[in-house]
């Protein structure tokens, strides 16, 4: 991993422990995957940061991308999808390893050194929880209560 991105994650754990809103419970989970620079981010209910549901805030090409995705093989992520009319502009779908996960959009590009790159991240964060997260939480209870 990239010791400016362990820096910068770092940074935004006590930015997150900060906010006076639902992030100050989110944590940041970081992967012992030395070839990534991603992180996963629990939710502050523990329910979605799982691979089954996870917020990622992953550096690629020196670019910042604020995400939610759903890894589980065994889920059918369609369960989770939302038609882009329930949406807001600021959330886009994209694929990722054959699922469909949630981008939070840009509206310029962010580089780890950008002064404004903590509130760009907790924004993105917050967008994706308000306009997904009660979602992906229903989907994830059924599950578990299926699998009960």
């Amino acid at each position: 991993m990239d010791a400016r991105f362990l820096k910068l994650i770092t940074d935004l754990q006590l930015h997150l422990q900060a906010q006076k809103n639902v992030l100050s419970s989110y944590t940041v989970q970081v992967k012992p995957d030395k070839e990534n620079n991603l992180v996963w981010i629990k939710d502050h209910l523990g329910e979605i940061g799982q691979t089954s549901a996870h917020y990622e805030v992953r550096l690629e090409d020196d670019i910042i991308y604020v995400e939610i995705h759903f890894e589980d093989k065994n889920i059918s992520n369609r369960q989770f999808f939302k038609h882009s009319g329930d949406l807001p502009q600021n959330i886009e779908p994209f694929i990722w390893w054959d699922t469909i996960c949630y981008r939070y959009k840009r509206t310029k590009v962010y580089k780890m050194t950008d002064a404004d790159i903590l509130d760009y991240i907790t924004q993105g964060l917050l967008t994706l929880d308000r306009f997904l997260g009660n979602h992906v939480r229903k989907v994830l209870s059924r599950l578990k209560k299926a699998k009960i």
